[in-house]
């Protein structure tokens, strides 16, 4: 036994020293947008500072400030959070010279409860000129809460896992389930999720307090109960632990009819308190999804526990069953045991992988960020570690049941000891997946991480015989260096030649610069200028000029990040999330469906219900998937196709005028007739608009926006329509 168990722990020892490698706390409520956006050069004065983050917001924890180069602060009244966009926060200045400022903003999320600083510069009038910065603090996060949440999962699923076993996979009638065993196996969930409970609690009252523990307890832990959801979710799972010990008791206590009862009744508070996590959790946060967001990681947190939750309790009936004396009864005993175990874990293995799936794709989005984020990392680490946990289910689910069902001569006892094994190796197995698992909830999500990139921007094209590439060096609003080479396939350009570009935003109409480039030799041709000027967007007209031939004419566009070879988060596409949830679910239950009717595990009677419950999640799955596909067509550009001209621009201003107006107001302030019946609120455009790309504003207006009264004008407005709208609105002056 110690033979197969002690290499076990020693390889989930070793992935979880890689994971200690790896992961870094990080921050969660993240700076989402801006306006002013980070390195943005200001025309005009802003009397306004508009910052989204990725995670609602605790306000009296939260702040903007806006500092002069003299680090004085030029607000006009204390920030304060939107009150039509929870996870956004906005600040009054006052009459701004041209010059940089400093924003310096802190938040505190509401659902995680982590706090976090940081800082940007932006500009009026002038270039960005360096002045120094409050020094960031990513995150706040003590190194504590990792191993905490990981013991608070394993409370929590215990607390699930064992009455579950006790009450639908034990049926051990004629053995006696007491005995220090079963007190051991009962209260060490208790135990592990107190510790958690206080040790959290702890972690949160140090963060929000400074000075030594007396401070934490006199500031601190008040504080912590003023976090919102933070608090209200540490108050609410004291008290269902508290009903769950007491409920407990009765079914230890109890027999028959009645404590078959109560241990249903324990079953159903420990997935209470497994919805309290759930919804503390990063899928609590995804903005526009929050709802089904919690409902897949409860999903995935209630199967885990129904699985790896029942392994200990599984090991505990089955040592029970061999106290059988008669061999006949011993075997049905044990073989029915397996048999439920089994259904159970098939079932629970589906939901994992789906919902596990979809949830990894949410927080990560793209493969690449598996390996460059820590929260990509500790994901493939989690998932090396469910590898071989599957295997050895599998391995139980038919070499050793088989071997139990239909035993040679005196091979039960052999087979049991595989089961043992096995079994034991596996919860080592689910205690490392249960750790990375903690250490995931303290991480930032992959999609939301700005990623390093190569220093500066590049982009080709081509036109008649010549290839063209650009390059922007260092790729930030500011001046840059921009460099063109040209090849063409007749040779160097003649002497004479010239390379010209008109550059312009595409995010917001602030004009176009023309940029003569000097010829450097080598079929370059390079300037330096400071055209560039804010974040986001860019088109560059190409005109080369050769004498004696026809002028060639091209354009590229590209983006520029607010910070050297910075790459911000990625969101997963709306349609597609709908989509592959509604796949999900539909998954999830013909699984259900095929193990209920199939399995052994289960009665007919038994069979048929669960079937039955599969049927209506793949109906339910169907009935979302039908209406998602609906909204799937051409891939929307991320660049508005259409140029802004002035007739492009007239046209969206009369569709405003005819369909917007009512609700946003002719300024598009969020004043119109209808503006005080809504709730909530329709946002300032003038605030809004610049902070989303040109494909998220075509998708607000042909689908409107989720839980807010936008509805979408798809069946109004043609994607032309909507393109010419989207000029309109990104002219509307802040």
């Amino acid at each position: 036994m110690k033979a197969v168990v002690r290499p076990a722990c020693a390889a989930v020892a070793a992935v979880v020293a890689l994971l200690l490698a790896w992961a870094s706390a990080g921050a969660h409520a993240n700076l989402l947008n801006a306006f002013p956006g980070p390195g943005e050069v200001l025309e005009r004065p802003t009397d306004t500072v508009y910052i989204e983050f990725s995670e609602t917001l605790v306000e009296s924890f939260s702040s903007i400030d806006v500092l002069d180069a003299s680090g004085v602060s030029v607000i006009a009244a204390p920030s304060e959070v939107d009150p039509a966009n929870p996870i956004a926060m906005r600040v009054t200045l006052n009459d701004l010279p041209n010059g940089t400022y400093v924003v310096v903003w802190r938040t505190l999320s509401t659902v995680d409860g982590h706090l976090i600083r940081g800082s940007y510069l932006f500009s009026v009038g002038d270039p960005i000129r360096q002045i120094e910065q409050p020094a960031e603090t990513p995150s706040d996060t003590s190194p504590a809460e990792a191993p905490l949440r990981w013991l608070l999962l394993i409370g929590a699923v215990l607390l699930v896992g064992v009455p579950v076993h006790f009450v639908a996979v034990s049926g051990l009638r004629a053995v006696e389930l007491g005995g220090p065993g079963r007190a051991t196996l009962v209260w060490s969930g208790v135990g592990s999720l107190s510790i958690a409970q206080l040790g959290l609690l702890a972690v949160q009252a140090a963060t929000l307090a400074e000075g030594g523990p007396l401070d934490w307890i006199s500031t601190g832990i008040p504080r912590a109960f003023e976090l919102g959801l933070w608090g209200r979710l540490w108050v609410s799972r004291l008290i269902l632990l508290g009903a769950w010990v007491v409920i407990t008791l009765a079914a230890i206590r109890g027999t028959g009819r009645g404590a078959r009862w109560a241990w249903i009744g324990a079953a159903v508070v420990g997935a209470e308190i497994i919805l309290t996590v759930s919804l503390g959790s990063h899928s609590a946060a995804l903005v526009d999804f929050s709802i089904r967001g919690v409902a897949l990681d409860f999903g995935h947190l209630l199967a885990a526990a129904l699985w790896v939750g029942g392994l200990p309790a599984l090991l505990f009936t089955v040592r029970g069953a061999r106290r059988i004396k008669s061999l006949g009864e011993r075997r049905r005993a044990i073989v029915r045991i397996v048999e439920r175990f089994s259904a159970l874990a098939s079932i629970s293995v589906a939901v994992i992988i789906f919902t596990g799936l979809l949830s990894a794709w949410l927080h990560v989005v793209e493969p690449g960020r598996l390996l460059s984020t820590a929260y990509g990392r500790t994901l493939l680490v989690k998932i090396g570690l469910v590898s071989p946990l599957l295997l050895m289910g599998a391995v139980n689910l038919t070499w050793v049941r088989r071997r139990l069902r239909t035993p040679a001569d005196g091979e039960l006892d052999r087979s049991l000891a595989w089961l043992v094994k096995i079994v034991r190796v596996e919860a080592v197995f689910a205690a490392g997946i249960l750790l990375a698992s903690g250490f995931l909830t303290t991480l930032e999500p992959g999609r939301q991480v700005a990623l390093r990139g190569d220093q500066g921007v590049r982009a080709e094209a081509g036109v008649d015989d010549l290839d063209l590439k650009l390059r922007l060096t260092p790729g930030v609003p500011g001046n840059n260096r921009l460099e063109v080479t040209t090849h063409s396939s007749r040779g160097p350009l003649p002497p004479g030649s010239s390379v010209e570009l008109r550059v312009k935003s595409l995010d917001r109409d602030i004009g176009s610069e023309r940029v003569v480039l000097e010829y450097e030799g080598e079929d370059v041709f390079a300037a330096e200028t400071d055209a560039i000027g804010i974040a986001g967007g860019w088109q560059a007209d190409f005109l080369i000029q050769r004498p004696g031939e026809f002028d060639s004419r091209t354009a590229v566009r590209f983006e520029v990040a607010a910070a050297a070879g910075a790459r911000s988060g990625v969101r997963p596409d709306p349609v597609l999330r709908d989509i592959f949830f509604a796949l999900v679910l539909t998954a999830i239950g013909i699984a259900i469906l095929v193990t209920g009717l199939r399995h052994r595990g289960f009665t007919r009677d038994g069979g048929l219900r669960v079937g039955g419950a599969g049927v209506l999640g793949a109906a339910v799955g169907l009935a979302i998937l039908f209406p998602a596909f609906l909204r799937v067509g051409p891939a929307v550009p991320e660049i508005n196709p259409i140029l802004p001209d002035p007739q492009s621009i007239s046209i969206g201003r009369s569709l405003f005028a005819d369909n917007c107006v009512s609700c946003h107001g002719t300024g598009g302030r969020g004043d119109g007739p209808l503006a005080a019946q809504l709730d909530p609120p329709p946002l300032d455009l003038a605030v809004h608009v610049p902070l989303h790309p040109d494909g998220e504003l075509f998708s607000f207006i042909k689908w409107g926006i989720d839980g807010t009264p936008m509805v979408g004008f798809g069946e109004q407005f043609d994607d032309t329509e909507i393109w010419h709208l989207v000029n309109f609105l990104q002219t509307i002056p802040p």
